[in-house]
């Protein structure tokens, strides 16, 4: 079942969707196979923040932020009890009494962001959801880091097409 809906992450990941669509998609299906209440992907480094479902409570990404940078990690954990760790119900709020959360980590370990469920039941995330959750992670952070790759590629050939272009134009006249 875990190693099915990996490959169904992973062909999510494959599509050539805009990686936003992509991103939704394999939110709501990591969201939906693990019973979570609420999913959370949180991108560092634009600062946004993909819910699902929409109904899901607010999560304070800059608070959930600070926890990971005071307490970098490579991979993933399960915070059993919430309400019992003051920073994590802070970021959380009230309702929710188990997390788990996923680092999504750069080729240079640098932090891009995170996967955050979230459960109204007490120790609702078991430790082998981590392996899952955090390959998970990787893969997507490797397809945050190829995006912005090409993006700067096609932006790059963008640029040096500009000159050429206004070059031959102001010959023709």
């Amino acid at each position: 079942r875990e190693l099915s809906m990996l490959l169904e992450i992973t062909a999510i990941l494959n599509t050539r969707e805009a990686l936003d669509s992509m991103l939704e998609d394999a939110l709501q299906l990591i969201v939906q196979r693990l019973g979570a209440s609420g999913g959370y992907f949180l991108n560092f480094s634009n600062s946004t923040t993909r819910v699902f479902p929409e109904s899901a409570a607010g999560v304070d990404m800059g608070k959930v932020r600070n926890i990971l940078h005071k307490h970098p990690r490579a991979v993933g954990a399960c915070i059993d009890r919430v309400p019992e760790d003051e920073q994590w119900q802070n970021a959380l709020g009230e309702t929710v009494l188990s997390a788990t959360i996923a680092p999504l980590n750069n080729r240079l370990g640098g932090l891009l962001g995170a996967i955050l469920l979230t459960h109204p039941t007490f120790a609702y995330f078991k430790q082998e959801h981590i392996p899952l959750l955090q390959a998970i992670a990787n893969q997507i952070a490797v397809a945050i880091e190829s995006a912005a790759w090409y993006e700067s590629i096609h932006e790059s050939r963008a640029d040096s097409a500009r000159p050429t272009a206004r070059l031959f134009g102001a010959s023709r006249n």
